[in-house]
Parts: C-alpha cells; sequence; structure tokens
C-alpha cells in the first residue's frame, strides 16, 4: 500500500476508499433495453436427480450490459440465457434449444458476422462459440416472478435515435 501512496505522491494523486453505499442491488432484475457484449458460450450436459429426466443438456449464453439505451441502469451486470437441448415439459424436440439459440444469434447478427449462412446445428454452434465473443448485441430484459429475463433483439423499434425530428428544436 505505500508503493501505491508513493506512486500517486509523484503524479499528485491521492488514495481515495470507496464505500459500498447499498444502492444496488444486484438480486433486483432489470428493466430495459441494452446493448450488451457476449462473455461467454458453454454447452453443460451431464445427470442430476433435480432434473426431469435424470439427465440436463443446456447451452448458456452469457452477456455482460455495455451500454443503457433505455431503463434501469444496467452497466456492468450480466444477463445470461439458457437453451436446453432435453425433450421434457416445454420442448418436443432435443433441437429446438439448437435452434431457439441460432435465431438469437442470427437475429443479433452474430451468425451473419461469422460468414454462416446456412441453417445451424449443434455441430456448428460448438465451432463458432469462440468466434462470437466480444460480439455485441441489442437486449431487452425484464423480470419475471422476481427472476431476470432477456431477449435478444435486431433493434429497439420504439427508442428514437438522437437527431431525428422529436430532438429538433422546431
Amino acid at each position: 500500500m505505500a508503493e501505491v501512496q508513493n506512486v500517486m505522491d509523484i503524479f499528485g494523486g491521492k488514495l481515495v476508499e470507496i464505500e459500498d453505499t447499498g444502492n444496488i442491488d444486484f438480486e433486483k432484475p432489470i428493466k430495459g433495453a441494452y446493448r450488451a457484449r457476449l462473455v461467454s458460450l458453454k454447452r453443460y450436459s451431464g445427470e442430476s436427480d433435480k432434473c426431469e429426466n435424470g439427465v440436463y443438456d443446456m447451452w448458456s449464453l452469457n452477456m455482460q450490459v455495455e451500454e443503457t439505451l433505455e431503463g434501469d441502469k444496467g452497466n456492468n451486470r450480466y444477463l445470461s440465457k439458457t437453451y436446453s437441448n432435453v425433450i421434457g415439459k416445454y420442448q418436443e424436440d432435443a433441437e429446438e434449444g439448437c435452434n431457439k439459440l441460432a435465431n438469437d444469434l442470427f437475429t443479433a447478427g452474430v451468425l451473419q458476422q461469422c460468414e454462416i449462412t446456412k441453417k445451424v446445428k449443434m455441430e456448428v454452434i460448438e465451432e463458432i462459440a469462440p468466434q462470437i465473443i466480444d460480439k455485441l448485441v441489442n437486449v431487452r430484459a425484464y423480470g419475471r416472478k422476481n427472476k431476470q429475463v432477456c431477449r435478444i433483439v435486431k433493434e429497439f423499434k420504439d427508442l428514437v435515435p438522437a437527431g431525428t425530428a422529436e430532438d429538433s428544436d422546431w
């Protein structure tokens, strides 16, 4: 700590202790429109007694909010979406989760950036997973039953871009 203070003295700065004011509740879901950076896409599979069929197989897409466009301030918050590959109560086909993931990546324009134009299968997603990291996507986030829910969207039709007629002084 003394070394840091010496460096600060050389450049004329001083150390300031940051106090946690407790204003940010990370358990509370955020609501609004955000631009998020894709952080990771991983596939998890295995066996568990907690699952309906005793097995789980899913994709987990994690994003970090880079910019708040509308709604609750959410910069640097993490959002995640999961896509199940198991036949169960909510889906009849094991490929349905993979198709939803591919559709979200297509909607966000990520597949086009990776030069993929054909229908995507699970093996292709595994191959492109490292390529999609750090790509930006538009996300609409909200809470349902005190859980965070998010949707990847192509654009925000209800947001008015700066410099349009509604912003003018006329």
